[in-house]
């Protein structure tokens, strides 16, 4: 009988953990749906402070991403996020760039998604990361579907 209770309690112990983890990795907006899915797809958007009125553009498909500014290729790489962290967080890995220095180098940035609007600010390649969204400069992109 002890046998049975302690497996019961080990169980429910882990089936509570899964739960608990899983919340984690998913976004409050639509937390059925993991947010690196809710990431997929075509973005495009502006600065917000309204004085570079460049036309950004970040596709996003699983892991990989590119990014162009006015249509002229930025960089290709990969991304990871940390959803736990306040803001978000997502970190960039350059594979590929015009500027050779870039490759290699990382783009730590914080994000935040609300349905389909994805505002994200970053420092250059290699800097460190912007600690809250009055730190840098903001890109609001909204989904293309």
């Amino acid at each position: 009988m002890q046998l049975l209770k302690k497996t019961v309690m080990l169980i429910t112990g882990l089936w509570l953990f899964g739960m608990f983890i899983s919340c984690k990795s998913s976004n409050p907006v639509n937390p059925k749906v993991p947010v690196k899915t809710q990431l997929e797809g075509t973005w495009t958007g502006t600065n917000m402070n309204g004085t570079d009125q460049t036309l950004y553009t970040y596709k996003m498909a699983v892991d990989s991403i590119f990014v162009s500014a006015d249509s002229n290729e930025m960089y290709h790489g990969t991304f990871t996020l940390d959803t736990v962290a306040l803001p978000a967080q997502i970190t960039i890995l350059i594979t590929k760039s015009d500027s050779a220095s870039y490759v290699g180098k990382t783009i730590p940035a914080i994000y935040v998604l609300s349905g389909n609007v994805l505002e994200i600010t970053a420092n250059n390649p290699g800097s460190s990361r912007p600690t809250s969204f009055d730190s840098g400069e903001i890109l609001k992109l909204f989904l293309q579907e």
